[in-house]
C-alpha cells in the first residue's frame, strides 16, 4: 500500500503554540515553546505573525502592562488602497475573461502593485449603490496555500469590503454542463484529517458563507437579466486575446453548491464518489476555495466564490484548455450580474 505523508499546517501549529505559551506557567517551558514559534512562523505572513506574538506578549509582561499591548493590538495600520470589491483571478485564461467581463481594456497597464500582483481598478454601476470601485487582480499559481498567501497580501495594503473568487472548476457531470456557473454555499477542504498509527482519519473543514452574503446571494437570480446573452456576446472579443472554444447550442446555467477544494488536481474520474462520501450537495471540486476562505476569515472579509465548469475532472481534463476561458467568463459574468444587480452595501460600509 502506498504510504501517504500529511504536513501539519504552520498556521495552525503556530496558533497550538501560541495557546501553550499562553497557558504554560514554568518560564523555562514557555522559552521553549517561544522558540519553537519563532521558527515555525517565519514563513507566515507578516500580519499574522504579529497578531500571533501580540497574543503571547501579555504573558512575559507584568499584569499592569497588558492594556498597553491591547492597544497596539487594537490599531490597525492605515492601507494604502481603497476599493469597494477586490475580485481574484488564479490564472492567465481568469484574468482575461474577467477584464473582458467587467470591461477593463486588455492593454491597459495596472493601476498599482502589490509585491508583483498587478490591480487593474474599474468603476460598474449598481442598482442598490450607485458606482462600485473593482479591484482586479490575479494570483498567478494555483493552490491553497499559495491563493491564501497571496490574499493575507492584498488585505494588508487593501480596503475592501467584499473579496470574491472567480475561475474554473471541474463540475459534476451529473449535475452540470460545461460552462455552468457554481455559487459556492459552502467550501469543503476535503484534504484535513488526523493521521494515526493504524489509519487516517478524514476530517473535512467547511467554510460557509457568513449570513449577510448569504442572505444577499438569496435574492440573486440572474436567469431573468439574460447573463447568458452577455456572455455569448463577448466570446469573440475574448477570442481575440485567448483561444476560446465554442459550444454549438450553449445556453450555461446558474446554479448554487457545495465545492470540494484540496491540492490535488482532478483527472481520474472520482468526483462522483467523491460526492457520496462527502457530500451530496457537491457541485465541484477545485484547488484554491479553503485558503481563500480561510485567510478571508482570519481577516474578517465576507466572500463569495464564483466557479465555471471548464470539465469534469476526468481523463479528457488535458484536451479541454480552449474550454477554460469560455468557463471562466460565464463566471466573470455572473460576479458582475451579482454586483451589478443584488449586492448591497452594509450601513456601515456606506461610509467608506
Amino acid at each position: 500500500m502506498e504510504k501517504r505523508t500529511f504536513k501539519e499546517d504552520p498556521e495552525v501549529s503556530c496558533k497550538s503554540l501560541v495557546y501553550r505559551i499562553k497557558e504554560e506557567q514554568r518560564l523555562k517551558q514557555k522559552n521553549l515553546f517561544y522558540r519553537d514559534l519563532q521558527s515555525k512562523s517565519r514563513n507566515l505572513s507578516k500580519d499574522i505573525r504579529k497578531r500571533l506574538f501580540l497574543d503571547i506578549l501579555p504573558s512575559f509582561m507584568p499584569s499592569n502592562s497588558k492594556e498597553i499591548i491591547e492597544l497596539f493590538r487594537n490599531t490597525k495600520p492605515e492601507k494604502k488602497h481603497k476599493v469597494d470589491v477586490l475580485v481574484v483571478t488564479i490564472k492567465i485564461p481568469e484574468l482575461f475573461a474577467a477584464k473582458i467581463a467587467f470591461d477593463i481594456d486588455k492593454d491597459l497597464p495596472e493601476n498599482y502593485e502589490v509585491d508583483g500582483l498587478r490591480i487593474w481598478e474599474k468603476t460598474i454601476d449598481s442598482q442598490n449603490d450607485g458606482k462600485i470601485s473593482i479591484g482586479l487582480t490575479m494570483i498567478g499559481s494555483a493552490g491553497n496555500v499559495t491563493c491564501a498567501r497571496a490574499c493575507s497580501k492584498l488585505f494588508s495594503v487593501i480596503d475592501c469590503k467584499l473579496c470574491i473568487l472567480i475561475g474554473i472548476c471541474a463540475g459534476l457531470k451529473s449535475k452540470v454542463k460545461i460552462g455552468d456557473v457554481i455559487a459556492a454555499d459552502m467550501i469543503l477542504d476535503y484534504e484535513s484529517g488526523r493521521k494515526t498509527q493504524k489509519k487516517f482519519e478524514k476530517r473535512p473543514n467547511a467554510y460557509r458563507l457568513d449570513t449577510f452574503m448569504e442572505r444577499s446571494l438569496s435574492y440573486f437570480h440572474p436567469d431573468s437579466l439574460n447573463w447568458q446573452n452577455y456572455v455569448s456576446g463577448k466570446v469573440d472579443e475574448l477570442n481575440q486575446v485567448i483561444k476560446t472554444k465554442r459550444i454549438k447550442s450553449w445556453f450555461p446555467n446558474y446554479l448554487h453548491g457545495i465545492i470540494l477544494s484540496g491540492e490535488k488536481l482532478i483527472v481520474d474520474g472520482t468526483l462522483p464518489s467523491m460526492q457520496k462520501e462527502y457530500h451530496e450537495q457537491t457541485r465541484a471540486a477545485e484547488m484554491e476555495g479553503s485558503g481563500f476562505a480561510s485567510i478571508c476569515k482570519e481577516f474578517n472579509m465576507p466572500w463569495l466564490i464564483f466557479r465555471g465548469v471548464s470539465d469534469f475532472g476526468d481523463s479528457k481534463k488535458s484536451t479541454t484548455k480552449d474550454l477554460q476561458p469560455l468557463a471562466a467568463l460565464s463566471a466573470a459574468t455572473i460576479a458582475k450580474y451579482y454586483l451589478m444587480s443584488t449586492h448591497r452595501k452594509t450601513d456601515e460600509d456606506k461610509k467608506f
